[in-house]
């Protein structure tokens, strides 16, 4: 099945890419203030909005353009190249008034065609290349962060700068084929414009919903709480985003293999697989990181002891998003992003209508709560017709797991022994899935001996 090996690749990769990134929040919080560090997330959550804007519909809508080498990507990335000068100019406009934010709007149109880059990588099954990017942005990140910290929240934002137009300026020229055919000829076929910005605008609704559920929940942070709170929820939330390099592994093989297979059967029994190894690897490593938490927080972030509960709650969200993220991502490969409007918009819209209720009383408990009520609403809406109840009951279940390993801290990872009998009798993993495990990490490990033989 091609794409398999690329996507263990790319899981050690981006592995390695969440170990930098726990030095770099290391990093911020021994040489940043909390408001310093919560000021610049605020305003790099902005930008991630803005960003997105920018560039509309990419990757998820240009994959599959890109996979069947549709007629239409001429005028389908022209048009991006209009999208992406329209919310350039109104960036430089925003920064007359916020002039801290120019440098990260002047990297607006490499980012176009960084994410151009991007798409063209995953089309191609050279997944590990999406995270090498993502890893040497963190490294350079670092880097310009140690070099700048002496200015504080403009440290942050000039290195966040610095590293998005080098990485892009890499990006550029490592699919510099690809991105030449796109521009070879100018064209602006209207209908073909309207059909992508259709399924684009669907999709950037889509993203904007789980962009809620992350960074841009800190905006609403900002505004109702302090930054110092902005600061701890950032912490609190990547450190639980860990569990996420599973389903974001799984996601790169499913978008593009989805686009590729038209045999319903075919495609269904493909996505189902990736359904039940995401949750089963999640929960594993969530029960993992519950039970050692404490030891994680005290060695490596003693600013910001006390978090740890809040790790625990977004864990518990991460696991339903290790479902429902794949849901919208088999939909997209299949161009059909409006089946996930519902439920990944309805889940954005009680997320922010409880951040407003319980943030000013609860603070980052509350929009920790917030996130986990609508990630258990985005599942529910897509897997209630998928699974059957006795499958459909384990994810509710889950949470519970970990609170009672957070509780017993340490001991609490011998709840591994009862969470994988559930797993195996409920039906979540089954010898084929391990089958597929195995025969992977196998043949990648034979390439390897071939080489060094």
């Amino acid at each position: 099945m091609a794409g398999k090996k690329e996507t263990v690749y790319f899981f050690i990769l981006q592995l390695f890419s969440k170990a930098l990134t726990y030095v770099l929040l290391i990093v911020f919080a021994n040489l940043f203030i909390l408001t310093d560090y919560g000021e610049a997330s605020f305003v790099l959550a902005g930008f991630t909005l803005l960003g997105v804007l920018a560039q509309i519909g990419v990757p998820h809508a240009l994959v599959p353009y890109l996979v069947k080498k549709s007629k239409d990507l001429n005028s389908v990335a022209w048009f991006l190249l209009l999208d992406s000068f329209f919310f350039t100019v109104l960036g430089l406009l925003i920064s007359f008034n916020y002039p801290w934010v120019l440098p990260l709007v002047l990297t607006l149109p490499l980012l176009l065609f960084y994410g151009l880059g991007r798409a063209v990588f995953r089309s191609e099954h050279k997944h590990h290349l999406v995270q090498i990017t993502d890893t040497l942005f963190i490294f350079l990140t670092f880097a310009f962060v140690l070099l700048l910290h002496s200015k504080g929240r403009d440290g942050i934002i000039l290195a966040y700068a610095a590293s998005n137009a080098l990485v892009s300026i890499i990006t550029i020229w490592l699919a510099r084929r690809r991105l030449a055919e796109l521009y070879s000829k100018p064209a602006f076929d209207l209908p073909v414009i309207k059909y992508y910005f259709i399924k684009a605008s669907l999709i950037f609704a889509i993203f904007l919903s789980i962009d809620v559920l992350g960074r841009i929940d800190s905006v609403l942070l900002g505004f109702l709480s302090s930054y110092d709170n902005v600061a701890r929820y950032n912490v609190a939330s990547s450190i639980a985003s860990i569990i996420s390099v599973i389903p974001l592994s799984l996601s790169m093989f499913l978008l593009t293999r989805s686009a590729e297979v038209e045999q319903k059967e075919a495609s269904e029994s493909i996505f189902n697989r990736c359904l039940r190894i995401s949750f089963t690897l999640s929960f594993l490593l969530a029960i993992l990181l519950s039970a050692f938490i404490f030891l994680l927080d005290g060695f490596l972030f003693r600013q910001y002891v006390g978090i740890e509960l809040f790790v625990v709650i977004l864990s518990a969200g991460v696991l339903f998003n290790s479902v429902y993220f794949l849901f919208y991502t088999y939909l997209a490969g299949k161009l059909r992003p409006e089946k996930a409007v519902l439920p990944m918009v309805g889940a954005a819209i009680i997320n922010i209508v409880l951040d407003v209720a319980l943030i000013p009383s609860l603070g980052v408990y509350g929009i920790c709560i917030a996130t986990l009520a609508a990630q258990v609403f985005a599942f529910t809406i897509f897997a209630r017709k998928h699974f059957k109840l006795t499958r459909l009951v384990v994810p509710y279940v889950a949470p519970l797991f970990l609170g009672v390993v957070f509780v017993f801290r340490e001991f609490g990872a011998l709840l591994l022994i009862p969470a994988i009998f559930l797993i195996i009798k409920s039906g979540w993993f089954d010898r084929g899935d391990w089958n597929v495990i195995k025969e992977t990490v196998s043949k990648i490990i034979g390439s390897k001996t071939r080489v060094v033989a």
